[in-house]
């Protein structure tokens, strides 16, 4: 699996560290995640990784949207705004 192997440093959690996994065929997407274990997996130490790869290409690499807005439980994480053209 191409998110498992794409950053050594930070492994996907065994066995159910996919939270998500969708391939995107449209330039918007919005999908909801319900968290309600967020604050004991981090008195735990683990943490939430947003990871996006190519499918269509041979190399594992990570790419990112040209903007996108990720919330968790109504708060705001971050924000990529698209680039001054």
């Amino acid at each position: 699996c191409r998110f498992r192997n794409m950053d050594p440093f930070h492994a996907v959690a065994e066995p159910y560290g996919m939270l998500l996994c969708h391939i995107l065929v449209r330039p918007n997407i919005t999908f909801s995640l319900d968290l309600p274990d967020l604050k004991s997996w981090r008195k735990e130490d683990q943490s939430i990784f947003m990871r996006m790869c190519k499918v269509n290409s041979d190399k594992c690499s990570q790419v990112w949207p040209r903007r996108i807005l990720f919330e968790a439980n109504g708060a705001k994480v971050f924000e990529v705004k698209e680039p001054e053209e």
